[in-house]
């Protein structure tokens, strides 16, 4: 989270991207979580 508000700190003009970035990462990681854990699983 750091990062984050350094990174605001020193490109403020760029923060759209960044907001895009941060999204979509949240959402990939959620959906690899899902993925992972249902391939781990067991199906019987």
């Amino acid at each position: 989270m750091a990062i984050i508000f350094g990174l605001l700190l020193k490109v403020p003009h760029n923060w759209p991207l960044l907001l895009l970035a941060i999204i979509s990462l949240a959402i990939w990681n959620t959906m690899l979580g899902y993925v992972l854990a249902y391939t781990s699983s067991d199906r019987e």
